[in-house]
């Protein structure tokens, strides 16, 4: 579903190309995939950055989420990634998360999945997202019982990372882009330039709240 909805549309408004990594059966998509967490290559004319990607249906609660635990003891995506961003491996520069009216289960073709309208997505810098998780913005939540392989996440509004100054970029079908820095809506190319930018880091203390990306994971429950 990302790549008929999403991927056209952040190819034209990005002037990027956007390559596949998850599902992709080499020895390179895969260790990509599974140990960093990118599930796609983003190309520019000069750079290559990695982009995580992650889809929900049926509303759109306009977050980001993070899988913080997985109760069967496995590496969880704020794992991986807190560890290869804040050690210098390979890990995605940027994260996209989706929102679709309906759930793809139960349809019978790939005509009947590609025509689920798209209600919403935005995409950040993961070195953002990942630093949000760890403070006291991010708001802790599990999957429900009757779900297969029961996780914990971390979840971040959108308006937080906003408020919190960081480049953000939402797309909703009724308004299309909006792109915004430092809490402002932006135009495209700055939107661009702070999505891209690797320097930056978000400014936790505007909200009074406390970044601990440099205490163990451990420290504030994440497991692996």
């Amino acid at each position: 579903m990302f790549t008929r909805h999403i991927q056209p549309l952040l190819e034209d408004y990005l002037n990027v190309r956007i390559i596949p990594v998850e599902g992709v059966d080499t020895p390179l998509a895969r260790a990509l995939d599974m140990r960093s967490g990118v599930d796609y290559a983003i190309c520019t004319d000069t750079d290559v950055m990695g982009l995580s990607n992650r889809t929900q249906y049926n509303k759109n609660w306009s977050t980001f989420t993070v899988r913080s635990r997985r109760d069967s003891g496995y590496y969880s995506e704020l794992f991986k990634r807190y560890h290869a961003r804040f050690k210098g491996y390979f890990a995605p520069h940027l994260v996209c998360q989706a929102y679709f009216k309906f759930n793809p289960v139960g349809c019978r073709t790939i005509e009947q999945i590609e025509s689920i309208p798209l209600l919403s997505f935005a995409v950040a810098r993961d070195v953002d997202i990942i630093e949000i998780a760890a403070s006291n913005v991010a708001k802790d939540q599990h999957t429900r019982e009757h779900c297969i392989g029961q996780s914990g996440f971390k979840v971040i509004s959108w308006s937080d990372v906003i408020n919190l100054r960081c480049p953000i970029l939402i797309y909703s079908f009724e308004d299309g882009f909006s792109g915004y820095v430092n809490g402002h809506i932006v135009q495209k190319s700055q939107i661009m330039a702070g999505l891209f930018n690797r320097v930056i880091r978000p400014r936790l203390k505007l909200l009074n709240t406390t970044s601990r990306i440099d205490q163990s994971l451990f420290d504030y429950g994440v497991t692996a």
